[in-house]
């Protein structure tokens, strides 16, 4: 791994190296290939762990945790929900699967290409997230998309009998639901509901975050 790579290096020195791929690497045109990396270390820092204590929980600034018992409460809490969350996506995703596959029905290319536009541009932000440059990995954008565009095909289709059970059912999304997602958000994230509602105004997401929620309450129903 790249941080496997780095271990051993003192600071000052420079390490030119290879990275490679693994063969079987989903949703990337870089399967089996290598990437050179080149890392020089400025600095090396040693952690110090503080006392797991009632000062420890109170300085974590969680609305209603002062002491530890309650800190591994919440925790708990926390990790519960993350795993209810992940079955719930895994799920989901097996069932959208399903759902394409009932209907014989060709997709939309505007909608295709919006798909893989949507997966392009998450792979992009990831490696953002990472400190890599998207750019500079040398990806070919048109092999790329050809990869994606299979799995963009089957999503849509999925959207698309999802939409039409949601319009059968009359599955709508209510001011109280957007603001319920919002509060969840502002509890996940650690952001001021009003910040993340400008946001997603700004961005021009409302009405993604209101389409998502009403395929996610079309899942649940189904």
């Amino acid at each position: 791994t790249i941080e496997a790579g780095r271990a051993g290096m003192k600071e000052g020195e420079t390490d030119d190296s290879q990275v490679n791929m693994p063969e079987r690497l989903d949703d990337t045109g870089m399967a089996g290939k290598g990437i050179a990396l080149k890392t020089t270390v400025n600095e090396i820092r040693k952690r110090e762990l503080p006392e797991v204590d009632d000062d420890f929980a109170k300085d974590m600034g969680i609305d209603g945790v002062e002491t530890l018992p309650a800190l591994k409460d919440k925790i708990r809490q926390d990790l519960t929900k993350a795993a209810e969350d992940q079955n719930d996506q895994m799920f989901n995703k097996q069932l959208t699967v399903i759902l394409a596959n009932l209907v014989d029905i060709e997709a939309p290319s505007a909608m295709v290409e919006r798909e893989v536009a949507n997966k392009i541009e998450a792979m992009r932000q990831n490696f953002g997230r990472q400190g890599m440059d998207f750019k500079k990995m040398g990806f070919d954008i048109g092999m790329m998309r050809n990869r994606f565009r299979p799995q963009a095909e089957s999503n849509v289709r999925a959207a698309l009998v999802l939409d039409q059970i949601a319009r059968d059912r009359n599955i709508e999304v209510s001011a109280e639901d957007i603001e319920q997602e919002f509060q969840e958000m502002s509890a996940d994230y650690g952001q001021p509901v009003e910040v993340l509602k400008d946001y997603y105004k700004n961005e021009g997401l409302m009405e993604n975050l209101r389409e998502g929620l009403r395929i996610g309450k079309t899942l649940d129903m189904i």
